[in-house]
C-alpha cells in the first residue's frame, strides 16, 4: 500500500513488541485492595469489615506497649530459683514420688524462666504500640510481631476494665455504657485490663505494660468516647 495513511508491516510488528514490553513490566495491582502494592511489612489487619486504607489514617495518640524490665527481671529470677530449688530437692533422696513430683516442678519452672527471657529479647527487638486514630485502634497483631491489627470503632461491641489478677475476666466492668468521669476513681485506678470485644474476637490491653497507669487511663476514656460517637452517628 502505498498511500500516506499506511503503516509499514515492519515497525507495526516492533511497536507491538515493545508495547508488550512495557506491559510485562508493569506491577500487577488488584483491584480488591486499595493498599495493593505496600508491603505485608506496612500493612495492618482491619477487624469489623472495616476498609484497609482507614487504618492509614493520621496517628492522633500513641502509646508504647512493652513490658517492665523489672517486672521482667523479677519474674526471670523467681522462675530460676524456684527451677534450682526443685532441682536440689529432686536429687535429694527420699520417696519416688516426691522425688518425681520435684523433677516436675524444675521443668516447669525452667520452661517459664526460659519463657520470660523469650519476652526479654523480644521487649530488645520488636517496637509494639497501641494508638488511635480518627477511625480506628491500632494493637499488635500477635505477641510476637510490630505489625499492627485495626479495629474499627464501630465494630467494637464493648468495652470492660478488671482489676483481678488471676481471673480478670470474672470481675470485669463495662465502661462503654457510661462516660470515664462517671466511674469511681478507685475502681479505674485499680484497674488492670481493659477488655476490647468486637466482631471479630476480643483484645485485652494490659495496664502494667503501657508507660504508666495514667497512659491507660488515658487510653480508657479515649477509647470509650470513640466507640459512643461511632455509636450515635
Amino acid at each position: 500500500m502505498s498511500s500516506c495513511g499506511a503503516f509499514p508491516a515492519g515497525r507495526l510488528r516492533r511497536f507491538h513488541l515493545a508495547v508488550g514490553r512495557v506491559e510485562s513490566s508493569r506491577p500487577a495491582v488488584s483491584c480488591h485492595s486499595p493498599m495493593a502494592g505496600l508491603e505485608d511489612s506496612t500493612r495492618p489487619t482491619a477487624y469489623g469489615a472495616m476498609p484497609m486504607v482507614a487504618a492509614m489514617d493520621a496517628i492522633e495518640r500513641e502509646f508504647e506497649y512493652k513490658p517492665k524490665w523489672w517486672a521482667l527481671l523479677l519474674s526471670m529470677g523467681h522462675f530460676a530459683l524456684a527451677a534450682a530449688a526443685s532441682g536440689y530437692l529432686a536429687t535429694r533422696n527420699g520417696p519416688e514420688i516426691e522425688r518425681v513430683l520435684f523433677w516436675v516442678l524444675c521443668g516447669l519452672s525452667s520452661a517459664l524462666a526460659i519463657l520470660v527471657g523469650a519476652h526479654a529479647v523480644k521487649r530488645l527487638w520488636l517496637r509494639q504500640r497501641i494508638a488511635l486514630t480518627p477511625a480506628c485502634l491500632l494493637l499488635p497483631k500477635s505477641l510476637w510481631t510490630s505489625k499492627d491489627a485495626a479495629i474499627a470503632y464501630r465494630s467494637i461491641t464493648g468495652l470492660y476494665i478488671s482489676s483481678g489478677d488471676y481471673a480478670p475476666w470474672a470481675s470485669r466492668t463495662a465502661i462503654d455504657c457510661q462516660a470515664i468521669s462517671e466511674l469511681p476513681s478507685c475502681k479505674l485506678m485499680r484497674a488492670r485490663f481493659l477488655y476490647v470485644i468486637h466482631t471479630s474476637g476480643e483484645r485485652r490491653i494490659a495496664a502494667q505494660e503501657l508507660p504508666s497507669h495514667a497512659a491507660f487511663e488515658v487510653i480508657c476514656g479515649l477509647l470509650t468516647a470513640r466507640v459512643r460517637a461511632s455509636r450515635a452517628v
